[in-house]
């Protein structure tokens, strides 16, 4: 296992473990539609997927791992774990017989077309199924990027979306902040391989600026996907809405089909999909026109599960006690959200959670001597103390007191950093306050983990000494 991680790319390195993942279980779906003679030939599929998952943890805890394999292995993670959460699925489900159950039919599944005798070439093509819908891989080089992490929702979300481009239809996922929409769409166009182009919606967008768009993604078979797509004006709306019927109708008619887009004629190719995120209920927002609503299939994405999310991120960081640490993460989020006072620059949803999850994985990395709990209380103390006010602080302290009662947070040997603030200090003619001086180092502890920080606080309050 250990020569293949290394040595293929992570785009066909998942692609190979997504059709051999699909063959295994429609083998032992068949064999249990056949009346095997084997009790159950699911259980040593799942029991292999166990094994295998398991394998990739200990791949991934290694310190002296190269980051390209890191990234490469935490995809991996994600992909496998919820193949095997599959396996379990249908394990369960004692009306699961055969193949064609609803349950199975309902999954993204790959499998090598086979070629006719005198069609052999050197290209391997890929089919992808869901119900009704079947697409050809797309062969877009993806890069070794990050996976999501698959839960009942973005599964029901994939098979809205999947059929959606089976109608020749756009997608519309809908629902607050947060919630999965965009990445959702972005993940798709990973499994099937198609380059998704992602664009932020504004009032300033008129009719020929969203022409020229929809004509490089037609003509490319790009995915477009549309954040907030209901900022755009009406009136703008109602123009857009022949635009994008005249692509879907060229999409129709079939491969490298011409249409005519503003006084333009441009081929269409056949995989272009279009997809529109919008946050309902906000100000600024318009009602999408009937006309244009009919374009596209929605899709209600409101809470992200955020135990499960948790769990398999904790696992692809090479965490063993994944699933009791998923809970106490989700406990402590929930209490800071609904107890703490409402700062303007506080958020304990998604974002804030994933970015923990990956500053302990980097902690554990680190420190290999510190036992689980310990980073993940060192993790979530480091990324959420430095932004509370006073007041908030002794609230967070009695919580994790009473979510953690027997651990402690682990010692840091901070002194040589402590030290070198106070000889700048001293160097600039400034005094040695103590809270300067804890605030310098949290925004240190902050850089490690963070691209952009931004520093909150009234005015003369010591954000740009800090800095």
């Amino acid at each position: 296992m250990g020569k293949i991680i290394h040595g293929s790319k992570g785009q066909i390195l998942i692609a190979m473990t997504q059709i051999e993942w699909t063959t295994q279980v429609t083998n032992a779906l068949q064999q249990m539609g056949a009346g095997s003679l084997d009790a159950n030939p699911l259980k040593k599929v799942r029991n292999l997927y166990k094994k295998k998952t398991e394998l990739l943890i200990e791949c991934v805890e290694k310190h002296n791992l190269p980051m390209v394999d890191r990234i490469k292995i935490i995809a991996l993670i994600i992909i496998e774990e919820h193949n095997r959460e599959v396996i379990e699925k249908l394990n369960a489900n004692k009306s699961v017989t055969d193949e064609k159950h609803f349950e199975w039919q309902s999954q993204l599944r790959f499998a090598r077309r086979s070629e006719e005798p005198d069609q052999q070439s050197d290209e391997m093509i890929i089919d992808i199924f869901q119900l009704n819908a079947g697409f050809e891989y797309g062969c877009e080089y993806q890069g070794n990027n990050g996976r999501l992490v698959v839960t009942p929702l973005t599964d029901r979300a994939y098979m809205t979306l999947t059929n959606a481009l089976n109608l020749f239809r756009g997608g519309a996922p809908q629902g607050p902040a947060g919630t999965g929409k965009t990445e959702t769409v972005k993940d798709l166009g990973k499994n099937l391989a198609f380059f998704v182009v992602i664009q932020n919606c504004s009032d300033q967008m008129d009719h020929i600026a969203m022409a020229n768009i929809f004509s490089g993604l037609a003509m490319s078979g790009s995915w477009g996907c549309f954040d907030e797509f209901n900022r755009i004006l009406l009136d703008v709306l109602s123009v857009i809405a022949s635009q994008i019927q005249v692509i879907l109708d060229a999409v129709k008619r079939g491969h490298k089909s011409a249409c005519n887009l503003n006084e333009k004629i441009i081929e269409v190719d056949k995989n272009t999909g279009l997809f529109i995120t919008m946050n309902p209920g906000y100000a600024g927002r318009s009602e999408l026109p009937d006309n244009l609503a009919a374009l596209f299939r929605p899709v209600a994405m409101m809470v992200p599960d955020f135990n499960a999310i948790a769990k398999v991120e904790l696992m692809s960081e090479g965490f063993k006690q994944n699933e009791v640490l998923a809970k106490k993460v989700y406990t402590i989020y929930e209490l800071m959200r609904n107890q703490l006072s409402k700062a303007d620059h506080y958020d304990f949803g998604m974002r804030a959670i994933k970015s923990v999850l990956k500053s302990s994985g980097r902690i554990k990395r680190e420190c290999p001597q510190l036992d689980e709990q310990t980073v993940l209380i060192k993790s979530i103390r480091d990324m959420n103390l430095p932004k509370f006010i006073a007041e908030d602080v002794i609230l967070f302290d009695n919580m994790f007191v009473d979510l953690f009662p027997e651990c402690e947070e682990p010692e840091v040997d901070t002194d040589a950093l402590q030290l070198a603030i106070e000889d700048c200090l001293i160097q600039r003619n400034m005094q040695l306050n103590e809270n300067l001086i804890v605030k310098t180092m949290q925004l240190y502890e902050s850089k490690r983990t963070r691209h952009g920080n931004m520093l909150v606080g009234m005015t003369q309050s010591g954000k740009t000494s800090a800095w």
